[in-house]
């Protein structure tokens, strides 16, 4: 098995085993391991291996996308990786937008076939499947050199003075179920009993124009319905700024504690979305604390995306920012607030220390949100998911669905992470493995009302979240229900009770 570690050390570059450092690589019947021990501070320039296989001729390679909402697809050999459009990679589009921020373009090469953290090759029922065990010391992402299954580390920059593992990467062969199966066991986890979500979320019905006297009329309007869902969440625009979240716009005078005593007295879980890496430049937050500003190497502000015509990234090292995001967590928890949309994650790796990489910072902040919220349900979303196993309880698997089958034809040529309800099913397909494994499965809303798609189109995004799902939600229009709507919520409601006391009984 070939390996190749190039390093820095006292100014001069070293491959593999050398003066400055020593290269282990431990191979078991089922499993690799690649360690360095150096001999002082060295930084790695990048660190690759070839793993013992290939694609063959009739399979699939999976390629699992960087995060929740990068597109994620099986691939033929003659397919390939979706990549930043031809327009997101221009300078004039990049220094408006900021597209880059949402993926991976900014730090990986480009390559045709590349998947995060775990990978498998499939033909029929038959898979082939490889997985890190840990994310720590940088994502793994597999790619092909020719049809060669290669692994390489995002680590480049990283400084290490101690031995530390690079790679240590599971092979398990068989069925879908046993090889992710027996990847839990790997990772020290069993299946995740919760039982599925069924809810509402303003999101898509309002967008940011909520108001008390929207989100109450909705809580009324599905109280109507008598249907038996557990969750409503009031999604973005309730708060005065991205950032500050404990100030509200003026549509909602009264705040929400009213709102979320009726949401739990109508015998609903209340849910709040937040972004606790982000703030708008124009928010108090960042005119009264720019240190909490994750910055650039020239100490410029570094912007997490598009969104809210213009919003930083927050530095996750800052212990102030940290207990400023603790009071706001505490403080929706004092309102009732029982389960938390953890949106935009990524944001808080845009820029490292040199003694870390992304995947090690996402997973410690993962870990960190994990333990300011015990007792509580958290929905990560925008978040890379490794981090995410097992530090969420529910986890979007998907970019955002469209009001239009494919969102507006422009955006095709800008990121991968565009809102899209067709790539958005393709995504909840081959995700499907995850579900009930690492966390309960978000494959975003669906929808029985509005929206320009057709009845065809709706109809093949509400059975793929139905098939695949774990997580529930729509933010249809409560009042336009009629019988029949009603009906085939409950038979899907039914369906998974059943679903659930079959995973109930397996674990006893």
């Amino acid at each position: 098995m070939k390996y190749e570690v190039v390093y820095e050390y006292k100014g001069e570059t070293y491959v593999n085993s050398s003066a400055a450092a020593e290269v282990t690589l431990l191979k078991g019947e089922n499993n690799w391991s690649l360690s360095v021990l150096p001999r002082g501070k060295i930084k790695i320039v990048s660190c690759r291996m070839e793993l013992d296989d290939s694609l063959r001729p009739g399979e699939k390679f999976f390629s699992n996308g960087y995060q929740s909402w990068t597109r994620s697809r099986e691939l033929s050999f003659f397919q390939k990786t979706p990549k930043m459009g031809i327009l997101g990679r221009t300078k004039k589009f990049e220094d408006l937008y900021h597209f880059s921020a949402y993926g991976d373009s900014r730090f990986r090469k480009y390559r045709r076939h590349a998947s995060y953290t775990l990978t498998y090759f499939r033909k029929g029922k038959h898979f082939r499947f490889y997985g890190s065990e840990s994310e720590k010391n940088g994502y793994t992402i597999f790619y092909l050199k020719g049809r060669k299954l290669c692994a390489e580390k995002d680590d480049k920059g990283q400084v290490l003075e101690k031995e530390t593992e690079l790679f240590s990467i599971y092979k398990a062969e068989g069925s879908e179920d046993e090889v992710f199966d027996q990847y839990l066991k790997v990772l020290g986890h069993g299946p995740i009993q919760d039982n599925q979500v069924f809810g509402y979320t303003s999101w898509y019905r309002h967008y940011e124009d909520i108001s008390e006297e929207k989100i109450l009329t909705d809580l009324e309007n599905l109280k109507k319905t008598g249907l038996p869902f557990t969750l409503f969440q009031i999604d973005d625009g309730y708060e005065a700024k991205v950032g500050d979240w404990k100030k509200y716009k003026p549509s909602f005078p009264n705040g929400l504690t009213g709102i979320y005593k009726k949401i739990a007295e109508a015998g609903f879980i209340p849910g709040i979305w937040l972004a606790p890496f982000c703030a708008q430049k124009d928010s108090d937050l960042v005119r009264e604390h720019p240190e909490y500003l994750l910055r650039d190497e020239k100490g410029n502000p570094i912007y997490m995306g598009a969104n809210w015509n213009g919003t930083y990234a927050l530095d996750f090292h800052n212990e102030d920012l940290k207990r400023y995001l603790h009071e706001v967590f505490q403080y929706y928890i004092s309102l009732g607030v029982k389960v938390f949309k953890l949106d935009f994650l990524y944001a808080c790796t845009l820029a490292l220390h040199e003694d870390e990489t992304r995947g090690g910072l996402m997973e410690e902040a993962m870990e960190w949100i994990r333990g300011e919220l015990k007792g509580c349900k958290i929905l990560g979303c925008g978040v890379p998911l490794s981090a995410a196993f097992f530090n969420v309880d529910y986890c979007r698997i998907s970019m955002d669905v469209s009001q239009k089958w494919n969102d507006a034809w422009y955006m095709r040529f800008f990121h991968p992470e565009h809102n899209s309800t067709k790539y958005a099913i393709t995504n909840i397909r081959v995700r499907a493995p995850f579900n009930r494994r690492f966390f309960l499965n978000d494959p975003d809303v669906v929808f029985l009302h509005g929206t320009e798609m057709s009845p065809k189109q709706k109809e093949k995004l509400f059975e793929a979240a139905r098939k695949y799902g774990g997580v529930h939600l729509t933010s249809d229009d409560f009042a336009l229900y009629n019988e029949g709507d009603i009906d085939r919520w409950n038979t899907m409601i039914a369906e998974a009770k059943k679903e659930n006391r079959r995973s109930s009984d397996s674990e006893r």
